[in-house]
Protein backbone atom coordinates (compact mmCIF):
# COMPACT_ATOMS: atom_id res chain seq x y z
CA UNK A 1 0.00 0.00 0.00
CA UNK A 2 2.59 1.95 -0.88
CA UNK A 3 1.61 3.76 -4.14
CA UNK A 4 -0.12 7.48 -4.34
CA UNK A 5 -3.41 5.75 -5.20
CA UNK A 6 -3.48 4.51 -1.48
CA UNK A 7 -2.98 7.65 0.32
CA UNK A 8 -6.33 7.28 2.25
CA UNK A 9 -5.19 3.58 3.35
CA UNK A 10 -1.40 5.21 3.99
CA UNK A 11 -2.51 7.81 6.38
CA UNK A 12 -4.79 5.45 8.52
CA UNK A 13 -1.79 3.56 9.37
CA UNK A 14 0.20 6.33 10.11
CA UNK A 15 -1.94 7.63 12.83
CA UNK A 16 -2.10 3.75 13.75
CA UNK A 17 1.74 3.82 14.28
CA UNK A 18 1.70 7.35 15.77
CA UNK A 19 -0.32 4.99 19.00
CA UNK A 20 1.56 1.59 18.18
CA UNK A 21 5.53 2.75 17.39
CA UNK A 22 7.31 -0.31 15.48
CA UNK A 23 3.89 -1.89 14.84
CA UNK A 24 4.69 -1.49 10.92
CA UNK A 25 3.28 -5.36 10.03
CA UNK A 26 0.02 -5.60 12.11
CA UNK A 27 -2.05 -9.19 12.03
CA UNK A 28 -4.38 -8.19 9.01
CA UNK A 29 -7.79 -9.96 7.26
CA UNK A 30 -8.45 -8.57 4.22
CA UNK A 31 -11.41 -9.56 1.91
CA UNK A 32 -11.07 -12.28 -0.35
CA UNK A 33 -12.98 -10.27 -3.11
CA UNK A 34 -13.08 -6.75 -2.82
CA UNK A 35 -16.85 -5.22 -2.21
CA UNK A 36 -16.56 -3.24 -6.08
CA UNK A 37 -15.60 -5.93 -7.64
CA UNK A 38 -18.98 -8.09 -6.71
CA UNK A 39 -17.51 -9.46 -3.21
CA UNK A 40 -19.69 -10.20 -0.10
CA UNK A 41 -17.41 -7.95 2.17
CA UNK A 42 -17.93 -4.26 2.06
CA UNK A 43 -14.45 -3.52 4.26
CA UNK A 44 -11.31 -4.14 2.05
CA UNK A 45 -9.65 -5.19 4.91
CA UNK A 46 -9.67 -4.79 9.39
CA UNK A 47 -5.96 -4.42 10.95
CA UNK A 48 -5.38 -5.76 14.77
CA UNK A 49 -2.44 -3.75 16.63
CA UNK A 50 -1.79 -5.13 19.99
CA UNK A 51 -2.08 -3.01 23.05
CA UNK A 52 -0.52 -3.69 26.62
CA UNK A 53 -3.72 -5.70 27.77
CA UNK A 54 -5.90 -5.59 24.50
CA UNK A 55 -6.42 -5.93 20.88
CA UNK A 56 -7.30 -2.67 18.52
CA UNK A 57 -9.13 -3.22 15.45
CA UNK A 58 -9.21 -0.49 12.92
CA UNK A 59 -11.76 -1.09 9.29
CA UNK A 60 -10.49 -0.27 5.80
CA UNK A 61 -13.26 0.89 3.80
CA UNK A 62 -16.03 2.93 5.16
CA UNK A 63 -13.67 5.69 3.95
CA UNK A 64 -12.35 6.70 0.49
CA UNK A 65 -8.88 4.74 0.72
CA UNK A 66 -7.92 5.58 -3.19
CA UNK A 67 -9.29 7.94 -5.28
CA UNK A 68 -12.06 10.60 -4.54
CA UNK A 69 -15.46 9.04 -5.79
CA UNK A 70 -18.08 11.38 -3.46
CA UNK A 71 -18.92 15.12 -4.18
CA UNK A 72 -18.60 15.44 -0.80
CA UNK A 73 -15.08 17.51 -0.03
CA UNK A 74 -15.28 17.61 3.71
CA UNK A 75 -15.59 13.92 4.61
CA UNK A 76 -14.10 10.84 3.19
CA UNK A 77 -16.73 8.61 1.96
CA UNK A 78 -18.99 7.91 5.29
CA UNK A 79 -16.44 9.88 6.98
CA UNK A 80 -15.31 7.22 9.71
CA UNK A 81 -13.78 4.17 10.22
CA UNK A 82 -14.87 1.71 13.22
CA UNK A 83 -12.87 0.70 16.29
CA UNK A 84 -13.07 -2.18 18.49
CA UNK A 85 -10.65 -2.80 21.88
CA UNK A 86 -10.88 -6.47 22.56
CA UNK A 87 -9.48 -7.60 26.27
CA UNK A 88 -6.40 -10.22 26.15
CA UNK A 89 -7.78 -13.17 27.80
CA UNK A 90 -7.04 -17.05 28.43
CA UNK A 91 -8.87 -17.90 24.59
CA UNK A 92 -9.60 -20.98 23.66
CA UNK A 93 -9.12 -20.32 20.11
CA UNK A 94 -7.59 -16.73 20.09
CA UNK A 95 -7.27 -16.25 15.90
CA UNK A 96 -11.30 -17.53 16.19
CA UNK A 97 -12.11 -15.11 18.13
CA UNK A 98 -10.10 -12.43 16.38
CA UNK A 99 -12.11 -13.84 13.28
CA UNK A 100 -15.47 -13.34 15.06
CA UNK A 101 -14.90 -9.72 15.58
CA UNK A 102 -13.74 -9.36 12.09
CA UNK A 103 -17.28 -10.75 10.88
CA UNK A 104 -19.24 -8.57 13.56
CA UNK A 105 -17.42 -5.35 11.55
CA UNK A 106 -17.90 -6.68 8.27
CA UNK A 107 -21.84 -6.85 9.29
CA UNK A 108 -21.85 -3.37 10.43
CA UNK A 109 -20.37 -2.12 7.31
CA UNK A 110 -22.36 -4.15 5.17
CA UNK A 111 -25.38 -2.27 6.91
CA UNK A 112 -24.06 0.77 6.14
CA UNK A 113 -22.81 0.11 2.54
CA UNK A 114 -26.78 -2.03 1.90
CA UNK A 115 -28.95 0.21 4.17
CA UNK A 116 -27.10 3.53 4.22
CA UNK A 117 -27.10 3.70 8.35
CA UNK A 118 -24.05 5.78 9.55
CA UNK A 119 -23.22 5.19 13.32
CA UNK A 120 -21.88 8.03 15.15
CA UNK A 121 -21.02 9.15 18.54
CA UNK A 122 -23.33 7.91 21.12
CA UNK A 123 -25.63 5.80 19.64
CA UNK A 124 -26.07 2.51 20.46
CA UNK A 125 -26.53 -0.92 18.84
CA UNK A 126 -28.89 -3.64 20.09
CA UNK A 127 -28.13 -6.60 18.01
CA UNK A 128 -31.19 -8.70 19.43
CA UNK A 129 -28.98 -12.04 20.32
CA UNK A 130 -30.22 -14.26 23.22
CA UNK A 131 -26.37 -15.23 23.14
CA UNK A 132 -22.82 -13.46 23.62
CA UNK A 133 -21.01 -11.55 20.90
CA UNK A 134 -18.06 -14.13 21.54
CA UNK A 135 -17.17 -16.98 19.48
CA UNK A 136 -18.58 -19.57 21.69
CA UNK A 137 -21.76 -17.25 22.58
CA UNK A 138 -21.00 -17.33 25.96
CA UNK A 139 -19.92 -13.97 27.11
CA UNK A 140 -23.15 -11.09 28.45
CA UNK A 141 -22.32 -8.78 25.64
CA UNK A 142 -24.65 -8.64 23.35
CA UNK A 143 -24.59 -5.04 21.27
CA UNK A 144 -22.61 -1.93 21.65
CA UNK A 145 -22.17 1.75 22.14
CA UNK A 146 -20.71 4.17 19.93
CA UNK A 147 -18.33 6.29 20.83
CA UNK A 148 -15.58 8.38 19.11
CA UNK A 149 -12.43 6.22 19.99
CA UNK A 150 -10.32 8.38 22.63
CA UNK A 151 -6.94 7.19 21.14
CA UNK A 152 -7.19 7.84 17.85
CA UNK A 153 -7.30 11.17 16.29
CA UNK A 154 -9.53 12.36 13.46
CA UNK A 155 -7.40 12.55 10.28
CA UNK A 156 -7.06 15.09 7.20
CA UNK A 157 -6.85 13.19 3.90
CA UNK A 158 -6.91 14.06 0.29
CA UNK A 159 -10.48 12.63 0.09
CA UNK A 160 -11.71 14.62 3.45
CA UNK A 161 -11.79 13.89 7.20
CA UNK A 162 -11.79 10.97 8.93
CA UNK A 163 -12.91 9.93 12.57
CA UNK A 164 -12.63 6.72 14.16
CA UNK A 165 -16.00 5.50 15.99
CA UNK A 166 -15.11 3.06 18.42
CA UNK A 167 -17.95 -0.14 19.22
CA UNK A 168 -17.75 -0.93 22.80
CA UNK A 169 -19.29 -3.42 24.11
CA UNK A 170 -22.57 -3.70 26.42
CA UNK A 171 -24.81 -6.42 27.76
CA UNK A 172 -28.77 -6.67 27.03
CA UNK A 173 -29.95 -4.69 30.42
CA UNK A 174 -27.44 -1.80 29.53
CA UNK A 175 -28.93 -1.56 26.12
CA UNK A 176 -32.58 -1.72 27.63
CA UNK A 177 -31.87 0.85 29.65
CA UNK A 178 -30.29 3.74 26.84
CA UNK A 179 -32.64 6.50 24.87
CA UNK A 180 -31.02 9.60 24.69
CA UNK A 181 -27.28 10.31 23.69
CA UNK A 182 -27.18 11.52 27.51
CA UNK A 183 -28.23 8.15 28.80
CA UNK A 184 -25.22 6.60 26.67
CA UNK A 185 -22.73 8.92 28.27
CA UNK A 186 -23.93 7.87 31.48
CA UNK A 187 -23.26 4.43 30.82
CA UNK A 188 -19.77 4.78 29.31
CA UNK A 189 -18.58 6.51 32.04
CA UNK A 190 -19.88 3.60 34.46
CA UNK A 191 -17.93 1.70 32.71
CA UNK A 192 -14.81 3.03 33.56
CA UNK A 193 -13.12 1.56 30.29
CA UNK A 194 -13.56 1.76 26.58
CA UNK A 195 -11.94 -1.90 26.33
CA UNK A 196 -14.61 -4.55 26.02
CA UNK A 197 -14.11 -7.83 28.19
CA UNK A 198 -16.21 -10.46 27.42
CA UNK A 199 -16.23 -11.66 31.00
CA UNK A 200 -17.64 -9.02 32.93
CA UNK A 201 -21.23 -8.51 34.06
CA UNK A 202 -23.74 -5.90 33.53
CA UNK A 203 -22.66 -2.12 35.50
CA UNK A 204 -26.66 -2.35 36.02
CA UNK A 205 -26.27 -5.09 38.49
CA UNK A 206 -28.99 -4.57 41.22
CA UNK A 207 -30.29 -1.28 39.69
CA UNK A 208 -33.42 -1.51 38.15
CA UNK A 209 -32.76 -0.48 34.09
CA UNK A 210 -35.24 1.97 32.39
CA UNK A 211 -36.13 0.10 29.65
CA UNK A 212 -36.88 2.41 27.41
CA UNK A 213 -37.12 0.78 23.41
CA UNK A 214 -37.69 3.31 21.10
CA UNK A 215 -40.35 2.55 17.66
CA UNK A 216 -38.98 -0.11 15.38
CA UNK A 217 -39.42 -0.22 12.04
CA UNK A 218 -38.47 -3.61 9.94
CA UNK A 219 -36.06 -3.67 6.55
CA UNK A 220 -35.33 -6.06 4.76
CA UNK A 221 -31.93 -7.04 4.18
CA UNK A 222 -30.24 -9.78 1.46
CA UNK A 223 -27.47 -10.80 4.11
CA UNK A 224 -28.63 -11.42 7.24
CA UNK A 225 -31.94 -11.15 9.25
CA UNK A 226 -33.98 -8.44 9.39
CA UNK A 227 -32.52 -5.14 10.33
CA UNK A 228 -34.28 -2.29 12.14
CA UNK A 229 -33.70 1.52 12.56
CA UNK A 230 -35.67 3.21 16.06
CA UNK A 231 -37.28 6.22 16.36
CA UNK A 232 -39.60 7.13 18.70
CA UNK A 233 -43.06 7.24 18.60
CA UNK A 234 -45.08 8.14 20.98
CA UNK A 235 -48.70 7.14 19.70
CA UNK A 236 -47.56 3.65 17.55
CA UNK A 237 -46.46 1.15 19.60
CA UNK A 238 -43.04 -0.82 18.48
CA UNK A 239 -43.11 -4.54 17.55
CA UNK A 240 -40.18 -6.04 19.12
CA UNK A 241 -38.60 -8.97 16.37
CA UNK A 242 -37.01 -11.81 18.36
CA UNK A 243 -34.60 -14.13 16.99
CA UNK A 244 -35.96 -17.87 15.94
CA UNK A 245 -34.68 -20.79 17.51
CA UNK A 246 -33.41 -22.00 14.52
CA UNK A 247 -31.55 -18.77 14.35
CA UNK A 248 -30.12 -18.89 18.21
CA UNK A 249 -28.81 -22.31 17.48
CA UNK A 250 -27.07 -21.29 14.40
CA UNK A 251 -25.73 -18.80 15.71
CA UNK A 252 -24.36 -21.07 18.42
CA UNK A 253 -23.06 -23.92 15.77
CA UNK A 254 -21.36 -21.27 13.93
CA UNK A 255 -20.86 -18.15 15.45
CA UNK A 256 -18.08 -16.69 13.76
CA UNK A 257 -20.43 -15.89 10.96
CA UNK A 258 -22.62 -14.22 13.24
CA UNK A 259 -25.97 -12.95 12.33
CA UNK A 260 -27.37 -9.26 13.71
CA UNK A 261 -31.19 -10.11 13.61
CA UNK A 262 -32.38 -6.33 15.04
CA UNK A 263 -30.52 -3.41 15.64
CA UNK A 264 -31.50 -0.28 17.16
CA UNK A 265 -30.13 3.19 17.04
CA UNK A 266 -30.72 6.75 18.25
CA UNK A 267 -31.24 8.89 15.08
CA UNK A 268 -28.18 10.14 14.04
CA UNK A 269 -27.88 14.24 13.98
CA UNK A 270 -27.52 15.98 10.38
CA UNK A 271 -28.37 14.42 7.55
CA UNK A 272 -30.91 11.64 7.70
CA UNK A 273 -31.11 8.27 5.66
CA UNK A 274 -34.66 7.20 5.57
CA UNK A 275 -35.44 3.30 5.54
CA UNK A 276 -38.27 1.85 4.03
CA UNK A 277 -41.28 1.39 6.20
CA UNK A 278 -39.86 4.59 8.62
CA UNK A 279 -42.70 6.85 9.75
CA UNK A 280 -42.43 10.46 10.78
CA UNK A 281 -44.50 12.77 12.38
CA UNK A 282 -45.06 16.24 10.27
CA UNK A 283 -47.54 17.67 11.12
CA UNK A 284 -45.76 20.96 12.41
CA UNK A 285 -43.68 20.88 9.70
CA UNK A 286 -43.95 24.04 7.20
CA UNK A 287 -43.31 22.51 3.99
CA UNK A 288 -41.93 18.89 2.73
CA UNK A 289 -40.61 18.23 -0.63
CA UNK A 290 -39.82 15.48 -2.23
CA UNK A 291 -36.57 15.36 -5.04
CA UNK A 292 -35.77 12.68 -7.07
CA UNK A 293 -32.06 12.21 -7.48
CA UNK A 294 -29.89 9.96 -9.01
CA UNK A 295 -26.38 10.06 -10.89
CA UNK A 296 -27.36 9.57 -13.98
CA UNK A 297 -29.90 8.60 -16.67
CA UNK A 298 -29.88 7.45 -20.37
CA UNK A 299 -31.25 8.54 -23.14
CA UNK A 300 -35.03 8.39 -23.61
CA UNK A 301 -35.43 7.41 -19.50
CA UNK A 302 -37.00 10.45 -18.52
CA UNK A 303 -38.82 10.34 -15.09
CA UNK A 304 -41.50 12.46 -13.31
CA UNK A 305 -43.50 12.89 -10.62
CA UNK A 306 -46.90 12.31 -9.49
CA UNK A 307 -48.70 12.70 -6.19
CA UNK A 308 -52.58 11.17 -5.62
CA UNK A 309 -54.95 13.04 -3.28
CA UNK A 310 -56.75 9.92 -1.76
CA UNK A 311 -59.95 9.80 0.07
CA UNK A 312 -60.55 7.63 3.46
CA UNK A 313 -61.00 4.79 1.18
CA UNK A 314 -57.72 4.92 -0.47
CA UNK A 315 -59.35 6.43 -4.03
CA UNK A 316 -59.14 9.35 -5.67
CA UNK A 317 -62.72 10.82 -6.92
CA UNK A 318 -61.61 13.55 -9.64
CA UNK A 319 -58.82 14.05 -12.04
CA UNK A 320 -57.90 16.85 -10.00
CA UNK A 321 -57.11 14.71 -7.28
CA UNK A 322 -53.81 13.79 -9.37
CA UNK A 323 -50.87 16.25 -9.12
CA UNK A 324 -48.22 15.96 -12.05
CA UNK A 325 -46.35 18.22 -15.02
CA UNK A 326 -50.41 18.02 -16.26
CA UNK A 327 -52.10 19.67 -13.77
CA UNK A 328 -49.43 21.33 -11.29
CA UNK A 329 -51.62 22.33 -7.97
CA UNK A 330 -54.03 20.80 -5.95
CA UNK A 331 -57.50 21.98 -5.62
CA UNK A 332 -56.92 22.87 -1.81
CA UNK A 333 -53.38 24.39 -2.47
CA UNK A 334 -51.80 21.50 -0.33
CA UNK A 335 -49.57 19.84 -3.37
CA UNK A 336 -47.45 21.18 -6.22
CA UNK A 337 -45.43 19.65 -8.58
CA UNK A 338 -42.10 22.35 -8.96
CA UNK A 339 -40.17 20.46 -11.44
CA UNK A 340 -38.33 22.90 -13.86
CA UNK A 341 -36.21 21.50 -16.74
CA UNK A 342 -34.24 17.94 -15.30
CA UNK A 343 -35.44 18.44 -11.96
CA UNK A 344 -38.26 16.21 -10.34
CA UNK A 345 -39.66 18.02 -7.21
CA UNK A 346 -42.84 17.76 -5.35
CA UNK A 347 -44.42 20.02 -2.65
CA UNK A 348 -46.44 19.47 0.37
CA UNK A 349 -47.52 21.21 2.99
CA UNK A 350 -50.02 19.62 5.78
CA UNK A 351 -51.35 22.96 6.98
CA UNK A 352 -53.74 23.35 3.90
CA UNK A 353 -54.28 19.62 3.39
CA UNK A 354 -57.94 19.10 2.87
CA UNK A 355 -60.10 17.47 5.48
CA UNK A 356 -61.47 15.05 3.30
CA UNK A 357 -57.93 13.97 1.91
CA UNK A 358 -56.69 11.25 4.06
CA UNK A 359 -53.54 9.88 2.11
CA UNK A 360 -51.42 11.38 -0.54
CA UNK A 361 -49.25 9.34 -2.56
CA UNK A 362 -46.36 10.15 -4.21
CA UNK A 363 -44.77 8.68 -7.01
CA UNK A 364 -41.93 8.44 -9.73
CA UNK A 365 -42.41 6.54 -13.10
CA UNK A 366 -40.50 6.62 -15.77
CA UNK A 367 -42.53 8.14 -18.97
CA UNK A 368 -43.56 6.25 -22.27
CA UNK A 369 -44.71 3.35 -23.24
CA UNK A 370 -41.15 1.78 -24.11
CA UNK A 371 -40.82 -1.21 -21.47
CA UNK A 372 -37.36 -0.56 -22.10
CA UNK A 373 -37.54 3.00 -20.52
CA UNK A 374 -37.42 1.89 -16.77
CA UNK A 375 -35.29 2.65 -13.55
CA UNK A 376 -32.67 -0.06 -14.92
CA UNK A 377 -31.74 2.71 -17.06
CA UNK A 378 -31.17 5.28 -14.04
CA UNK A 379 -27.72 5.19 -11.91
CA UNK A 380 -28.79 5.34 -8.03
CA UNK A 381 -31.77 6.48 -7.64
CA UNK A 382 -33.13 8.08 -4.67
CA UNK A 383 -35.56 10.44 -3.14
CA UNK A 384 -34.45 13.80 -1.14
CA UNK A 385 -36.62 14.38 1.68
CA UNK A 386 -36.63 18.30 2.92
CA UNK A 387 -38.55 18.83 6.16
CA UNK A 388 -38.81 22.95 6.05
CA UNK A 389 -39.34 24.09 9.70
CA UNK A 390 -38.27 21.12 11.28
CA UNK A 391 -35.69 18.36 10.59
CA UNK A 392 -33.45 19.73 8.24
CA UNK A 393 -32.97 16.71 5.18
CA UNK A 394 -32.59 13.41 4.49
CA UNK A 395 -32.26 10.76 1.48
CA UNK A 396 -34.31 7.79 1.07
CA UNK A 397 -32.30 5.00 -1.36
CA UNK A 398 -34.58 3.11 -3.97
CA UNK A 399 -33.68 0.01 -4.52
CA UNK A 400 -34.70 -0.59 -7.72
CA UNK A 401 -34.13 -2.65 -10.53
CA UNK A 402 -36.50 -3.19 -14.26
CA UNK A 403 -39.32 -1.37 -12.33
CA UNK A 404 -40.73 1.70 -14.33
CA UNK A 405 -43.09 3.10 -10.93
CA UNK A 406 -42.02 3.36 -7.82
CA UNK A 407 -44.52 4.67 -4.49
CA UNK A 408 -42.17 6.70 -2.64
CA UNK A 409 -43.48 8.43 0.28
CA UNK A 410 -47.71 8.87 1.50
CA UNK A 411 -48.61 11.50 3.62
CA UNK A 412 -51.64 10.11 5.81
CA UNK A 413 -53.78 11.08 8.72
CA UNK A 414 -53.00 9.46 12.56
CA UNK A 415 -55.82 10.52 14.85
CA UNK A 416 -55.05 14.67 15.04
CA UNK A 417 -51.56 14.30 13.42
CA UNK A 418 -49.94 14.14 9.37
CA UNK A 419 -47.38 11.60 9.23
CA UNK A 420 -44.96 10.48 6.41
CA UNK A 421 -44.08 6.96 5.35
CA UNK A 422 -41.43 5.98 3.22
CA UNK A 423 -43.12 3.53 0.96
CA UNK A 424 -39.97 2.36 -1.87
CA UNK A 425 -42.28 -0.27 -3.62
CA UNK A 426 -42.03 -0.62 -7.33
CA UNK A 427 -43.81 -1.46 -10.08
CA UNK A 428 -43.21 -2.98 -13.47
CA UNK A 429 -45.99 -1.64 -15.54
CA UNK A 430 -46.30 2.21 -16.44
CA UNK A 431 -48.04 5.46 -13.99
CA UNK A 432 -51.59 4.54 -15.54
CA UNK A 433 -52.10 1.20 -14.12
CA UNK A 434 -51.54 2.66 -10.58
CA UNK A 435 -54.18 5.70 -11.92
CA UNK A 436 -56.53 2.68 -12.61
CA UNK A 437 -55.77 1.31 -9.09
CA UNK A 438 -56.59 4.47 -7.13
CA UNK A 439 -59.68 5.75 -9.03
CA UNK A 440 -58.20 7.41 -11.94
CA UNK A 441 -59.48 7.00 -15.55
CA UNK A 442 -56.58 7.34 -18.03
CA UNK A 443 -57.01 7.39 -22.09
Amino acid sequence: MNNIASTGWDLIEREFLRIYPGQNDPLHFAAMIKWRFGGNDPLDGISIYEGKDYWHFVTFGLSELYEKVSDNHELSGYGYEMTFKLKKDNYDDLNKEIRCVCQILQTLARITFQKGVVFGPNEFIRTGQTVGIDSKGESDIRGFICISDPSVNTIDTPNGKVAFIEMVGMTEDELLSLSTRDSVKKIYSKLGSDITDYKRKSVLLNIPAERTVPDITSVSSSVSTPVTKSETSPEEKPEQKTVSSTEQDKSKDDHSSLRLDTVQRIKPEGAKHYLKGERTDITDCDEVRISLKYDSAEAGADPDVYAFMLRENGKAERDEDLVFFGSKLSPDGAVEDLSENSGHTVSFKPALLSLDIYHVLVCFSVYGDDEKMNFSKIKNPAAVIDLFGFGGSGEFKLELSSEKTVEVVEFYRHNDRIKMKTIGSGYFTGIEKLCEKLGIETQ
